[in-house]
């Protein structure tokens, strides 16, 4: 077989051209959404987006500045926070580069409302608390379009529905009033119902979550307590230094959960059963900043778990054609084969 040296140079600059041309994975080194990323909402109009280590990874921003509070997850894993100064809802994307989806204007309901807590149900809908304006709990489709509001009773200093959390019946909203009480009311009825528990000592119930068994975790101020289902105290959690608990939600794992403190901008992990302090996250804001947080693929009585991102933290993966990733080996087999051709050629020609 004879084979011209014009013909192996063309047929060498074909496969080159092949070789730079070819698609190959591209692993981008961009934050994703995955089981036990922190979420804190710092203020400014952002919230920082911690690993499940507790590695800073980026932050989002809404672009309205002011105090941002509390945030949630719908079951496609987009990321919803509240913006407590401009009465707003920001829906960012799952998606690197996290873009913003949608802005929920809860003011046209609440003109100076201050929405600072949000919570899904099971069918997608959504509702928003709001501490001021009509002090009501608002309503959402997925969509972000407004169905109704509930005027439920506000605490005798006239705050309204701070903390809002939908119970497993999706029925009976617990929420919080900026004072001892930790309160219910059915929205399928439109009635409130009974206390579900008036806390004891000093400071105010904050932020809550409800555990299996239907007891719950409050941030009270100056420490944590865990409720039985009866309203009593079980236990309660602490860590040196932290006398102003407000954030708080529960941990994917189930046994654990995390707790900010707005006084030191800490944000703390406890072991449920234990109360052991498990890690410690400093988000460097200082003061009068860190008013809310979530954990994606959070556990909720009453709500939806975001399914798990398919990719690794740290990176997303752009899916390819197999025979594309084995192009470039396929090439330099073909460079080395026509390399032996055209040696044999030289020797012949030599002979």
């Amino acid at each position: 077989m004879k084979i011209s040296q014009n013909k192996v140079v063309s047929l060498l600059v074909v496969l080159v051209l092949l070789l730079g041309l070819s698609p190959v994975v591209v692993m981008a080194n961009a934050p994703a959404f995955s089981y036990g990323d922190v979420f804190a909402s710092v203020s400014n109009g952002q919230a920082y987006h911690y690993s499940s280590a507790g590695v800073y990874l980026e932050t989002l921003d809404d672009g309205l500045g002011g105090y941002t509070t509390g945030s949630a997850f719908d079951a496609a894993g987009n990321f919803y926070m509240t913006n407590f100064s401009n009465t707003k809802v920001t829906k960012f994307d799952r998606n690197f580069p996290h873009n913003i989806l949608q802005v929920i204007d809860t003011a046209a309901q609440s003109p100076g409302g201050h929405s600072e807590s949000i919570f899904f149900d099971l069918s997608g809908n959504f509702y928003v608390g709001h501490a001021s304006g009509n002090r009501d709990i608002h309503k959402y489709d997925a969509a972000g379009s407004f169905i109704e509001k509930y005027d439920v009773p506000i605490n005798p200093l006239g705050r309204g529905s701070d903390w809002i959390v939908l119970a497993a019946d999706q029925k009976t909203m617990f929420y919080t009033s900026l004072y001892r009480g930790i309160r219910r009311y059915d929205v399928s009825a439109k009635t409130s119902m009974a206390d579900f528990a008036t806390l004891p000592g000093p400071g105010v119930a904050y932020a809550f979550r409800l555990l299996p068994g239907d007891g719950l975790i409050v941030a009270d101020t100056y420490d944590i307590k865990r409720l039985n289902p009866d309203g009593t105290v079980n236990m309660t959690y602490d860590a040196p230094g932290q006398d102003c608990w407000f954030a708080l939600n529960r941990d994917p794992d189930g046994t654990s959960f995390w707790s900010g403190d707005y006084c030191t901008g800490n944000i703390t992990k406890f072991d449920i059963a234990t109360g052991a302090v498990l890690m410690t996250i400093d988000t460097g804001v200082g003061s009068d900043a860190l008013f809310g947080l979530s954990v994606f693929g959070e556990k909720t009585e009453g709500g939806p778990q975001p399914e798990p991102e398919p990719v690794e933290v740290g990176g997303t993966i752009y899916p390819v054609n197999k025979l594309a990733m084995l192009a470039p080996w396929i090439s330099l087999v073909a460079v080395l084969i026509l390399g032996t051709i055209l040696a044999v050629n030289r020797r012949r020609v030599r002979s």
